[in-house]
């Protein structure tokens, strides 16, 4: 469920010894959150979003939309979040690494861009 994997993100990160300048969870998925209750570790989504973007946390999302076309639309509105949080869309998991790649590389630029004087690209 999505709203675990978040909850067990915002666990370690809270954790001492944290290093990293900025948080970010990314979520990779080809469905949407339970609405329900199907088994007792069961977290639901919006509140685990809300901790995490009460913390700070950027929250970077991945829909593999082989079956559901509109999933890239649904992660933009109840999963992605946060300052400069995005969601990308793939078509099958035959391009996720791809896809994957490209998102993380996405990630790693965007800090190293906001670090650089105005005007300069990092090389």
């Amino acid at each position: 469920d999505i709203g675990v994997g978040i909850n067990a993100a915002l666990d370690l990160f809270a954790q001492p010894g944290r290093c990293a300048d900025r948080a970010i969870i990314d979520i990779s998925g080809d469905g949407r959150a339970s609405i329900f209750a199907r088994r007792p570790a069961y977290e639901a989504l919006a509140p685990a979003r809300k901790r995490a973007l009460d913390m700070g946390v950027v929250i970077n999302a991945l829909a593999i939309t082989t079956n559901d076309a509109l999933l890239g639309d649904y992660y933009t509105r109840n999963v992605a979040g946060g300052i400069g949080s995005f969601v990308m869309e793939v078509d099958g998991f035959e391009t996720f690494h791809k896809a994957i790649t490209q998102k993380l590389a996405r990630e790693l630029l965007s800090g190293v861009m906001n670090d650089q004087p105005k005007g300069q690209v990092p090389g």
